[in-house]
This record gives structure tokens, C-alpha cells and sequence, in this order.
């Protein structure tokens, strides 16, 4: 378990956003060694919940005025990103001296422009990690990339020593990429095993489909075990009748695919791992 960091003094966070992302990252502000001072949201209500369980000393709409701090971060959807910058930029904030993050791992901190053009340090730090509903997650080990200006520079690698997490630099060029290979390995992988259990669940009673599902689960994380040993290759993890040349057994697969609505889910795994393992 990380520690707190106790401070005399304590600067201070403001969170806005009140998501699962969002959440997380206010619930790890103290270990960062940050006073959580408020957490905004477009709905009050939520902002005050989300406040009351992180123990923050405010939960705002927003729009409401925000208090003094030494860092905001914006922990909201891609698409709501310019326009909350914007709506920032046009409060009575002093924005000169202040640190602005946006977690996105796709857009860069240019988004954030107007709050720039008033005198902040901007940046963007995106945890490459999953939270899901209900899963405790912890910043301990977290590889967070980083894209943004030299001041919002040093305030985040401060803040992942305290993290004790990993760092990764980006250009804004490098961001789309990267957060496609992050899509690919989490969201997709979640796809993967809805597409599992939708093929081997459909002829099963209910106690057999349950057995199948850990069994999948099971099949599932031994396959991220054999990708995560050190130094291994997709390759060396590939298994299965592609990687054989089972002809016969790759035509029944279609077959099955076709009747079951994912033929051409199935046809773009054939494409890339033809393409793209040996």
C-alpha cells in the first residue's frame, strides 16, 4: 500500500469530472501529497456525492465559481474538452502560475488553449489503466503518459514519484496511436470475450453456460500471462488452428462465425493475424 504524503502544507487539487476516471484520480490526490479542494461536475448532485465519499471540501456545478488551487485536471469525455476549457478560461479564475491537465489519452494539450492564452501551464496525463465499475484501482506501478509544457511537466513527474508509477513521454503527434493500441488491449478485449461467450454460450443450459464463462476467463488470463512474460513476443503466445494450419477446423470456424453474427468479426482476426504474426 502507498503512503500519504503529510505536508505542512498541502497544495491543492480540484477535479473536474465526476466519472469513474475522475473518481480515481480524486481519491489518490492526498497520496500525491494534494488536498482535494472540490470536485466539479455538470451535475451538482453528483459533485456533492462525489465529494462527500473522497472526502473533498466541495462538490461544485459547473460554472459555480472555483476555489484557488495549484492544479486543475479535467477528467471528462474527449468531446467535452474544448468546450469546458473554454467555459474555464471565461471565469474569474487567475489562471497565471496554475497547472491545467487533461487526462485524455488521445487529445493533446492544445485543447486547452484558452486556459493557456491566460497564463496556466498546461498538459495532458492519461493513466493507461481500466477502471471499471466497482474495481478498485491504485496508481502503484500505473505507466501515465505525459504531453505538454515544461512547467505542467514538472508539477506531473512530482506527482507520479509520489504515485510511484511509471512514465511515458509523448509528442502530440505520437497520442492517437498510442491510444489506439490502449483501445486495442482493453476495450477490445472486452469485445473479444462478449464475442467468446456470445459463440460458445448459445447451446448451453445455465449451469454449463456458467462453467464455460470461468472456463473462458480462466483461457482468457492464462493468454495475458503468456503475453506479459518479460521479453515474450505476441508470437510466442500465439496458439490455435491459424497458427497450425487447420484447414478444415478454419472452415467449420466460418461456418459457425456466419450463423452466428460474427463472421466479419472473425474474418478481420483471420486478416490481422496473418498479417501481423508468423
Amino acid at each position: 500500500m502507498l503512503k500519504t504524503v503529510n505536508f505542512f502544507f498541502m497544495p491543492r487539487m480540484v477535479i473536474i469530472g465526476a466519472g469513474r476516471l475522475a473518481q480515481a484520480l480524486a481519491g489518490w490526490a492526498r497520496l500525491g501529497g494534494y488536498e482535494l479542494a472540490a470536485v466539479v461536475s455538470r451535475d451538482p448532485r453528483r459533485a456533492r456525492a462525489a465529494a462527500r465519499r473522497l472526502h473533498a471540501r466541495q462538490g461544485l456545478a459547473l460554472g459555480q465559481p472555483l476555489p484557488p488551487a495549484e492544479l486543475y485536471w479535467l477528467a471528462i469525455s474527449d468531446d467535452a474538452l474544448a468546450g469546458v476549457a473554454r467555459q474555464l478560461a471565461r471565469s474569474h479564475v487567475n489562471w497565471r502560475g496554475r497547472v491545467v491537465l487533461h487526462s485524455s489519452g488521445l487529445c493533446a494539450s492544445t485543447v486547452l488553449q484558452p486556459l493557456a492564452r491566460r497564463g496556466a501551464a498546461t498538459g495532458s496525463l492519461h493513466p493507461l489503466m481500466s477502471f471499471a465499475q466497482g474495481v478498485r484501482v491504485q496508481p502503484q506501478g500505473v505507466l501515465f503518459a505525459f504531453e505538454g509544457s515544461p512547467a505542467a511537466r514538472r508539477l506531473a513527474r512530482r506527482l507520479i514519484r509520489h504515485w510511484k508509477g511509471e512514465w511515458l513521454e509523448l509528442s502530440a503527434a505520437a497520442k492517437p496511436a498510442y491510444h489506439l493500441a490502449a483501445s486495442l488491449a482493453s476495450p477490445g478485449l472486452v469485445v473479444l470475450a462478449a464475442a467468446a461467450q456470445a459463440a460458445g454460450l448459445r447451446r448451453l443450459s445455465p449451469p454449463y453456460r456458467r462453467k464455460l464463462r470461468q472456463g473462458l476467463m480462466a483461457l482468457l488470463a492464462q493468454t495475458a500471462r503468456n503475453l506479459a512474460r518479460p521479453g515474450s513476443l505476441p508470437k510466442e503466445a500465439w496458439t490455435g488452428p491459424l497458427s497450425r494450419g487447420d484447414r478444415r477446423t478454419l472452415r467449420a470456424h466460418r461456418v459457425a462465425a456466419r450463423k452466428l453474427g460474427l463472421a466479419d468479426y472473425y474474418r478481420a482476426q483471420l486478416r490481422l493475424a496473418r498479417r501481423l504474426l508468423p
